[in-house]
């Protein structure tokens, strides 16, 4: 059988080029007020309430609305990424000089 033997060649180098920090930089903007946290913890709850109410239960209010309630899940989980997309956390409370703070 024969051996495997590792390339000897020297001539290759890789380099990466990022733009990419670890360390979270603090642009100048303010943070997210801390109930918008709240309103996306809620939010994911009352979809997954909303959405096991629908194909679980019987809920009088839910069956009316029937198959639309697909749509307006659909909306909520638009509504939820905007906000998401939009929180912004204080860079300042996690990262002091580089080093996690305590």
């Amino acid at each position: 059988m024969p051996k495997h033997t590792a390339p000897t060649s020297t001539d290759v180098t890789l380099t990466a080029q990022s733009n990419f920090s670890a360390v979270p930089v603090d642009d100048g903007r303010k943070p997210s007020p801390p109930w918008v946290g709240g309103l996306v913890a809620a939010m994911i709850w009352v979809m997954a309430l909303w959405l096991l109410g629908y194909t679980l239960l019987d809920l009088p209010f839910q069956q009316a609305i029937g198959p639309w309630n697909y749509l307006l899940l659909l909306g909520m989980v638009v509504v939820l990424a905007v906000v998401m997309r939009r929180w912004r956390g204080d860079v300042r409370r996690h990262v002091t000089d580089g080093a996690p703070a305590r």
